[in-house]
């Protein structure tokens, strides 16, 4: 049963699916911040931000795995890890900068873009020497923005929400370490990167 629940936390919260998350959070929930509030916009936007931040990622890791550039799916190796990284920040910088043409750089969904980006930025550099948990960063990154989304006075009504949210995000942690796919330190570095990288949004939402 544990090993069940921390595999469905695991692929429930894998990194590539934060931003989606993020944006139907806005997008349904609190569409004032972004200033878009009819439904077909909300959807492709959706679509979009899958397309640029999981599916095209994810397609790129099958096709290194097929032509053997990497060794696994997993990506369990440190070193398969560095071309698929570099890959998903081109592509999250690349969606980033459409947000901010089409939708300015206070736009709270440009700027949750700019902060995963920030965060593989980092995650690329520390992974030249030490393998890091990107989904603990993608996990705490997610609380810490949901945070400042969820617990403002007039978001009182999504309270649920937002600790069914805490809860998943914090079994990711355990989830990582019971599975043995990364060690304690690990575990830790990727949530400080993922908090620091939320923490920034503070200031602009």
């Amino acid at each position: 049963m544990k090993t069940f629940l921390s595999n469905f936390v695991s692929v429930a919260l894998v990194p590539l699916l934060i931003p989606a998350y993020l944006f139907g959070i806005v997008l349904f929930l609190f569409p004032e911040m972004a200033g878009i509030n009819l439904l077909n916009e909300k959807t492709r936007l959706i679509f979009e931000v899958l397309a640029f931040t999981a599916f095209f990622p994810l397609l790129a890791v099958y096709l290194l795995y097929k032509f053997k550039v990497i060794s696994s799916l997993s990506l369990i190796r440190r070193e398969d890890r560095l071309l698929p990284q570099l890959i998903s920040l081109v592509l999250f910088g690349i969606f980033a900068f459409l947000l901010f043409a089409n939708h300015g750089l206070k736009n709270v969904l440009t700027l949750i873009l700019i902060a995963n980006t920030t965060s593989l930025i980092m995650m690329l550099i520390i992974t030249q020497f030490f393998k890091i948990s990107a989904h603990t960063s993608g996990a705490a990154g997610f609380i810490v923005i949901t945070s400042i989304l969820c617990l403002k006075p007039h978001s009182i009504n999504y309270l649920i929400l937002y600790l069914f949210i805490v809860m998943l995000s914090v079994g990711v942690f355990f989830a990582r370490l019971y599975l043995k796919a990364h060690t304690l330190k690990q575990v830790i570095y990727g949530g400080v990167l993922g908090f620091l990288s939320g923490v920034c949004l503070v200031f602009y939402i």
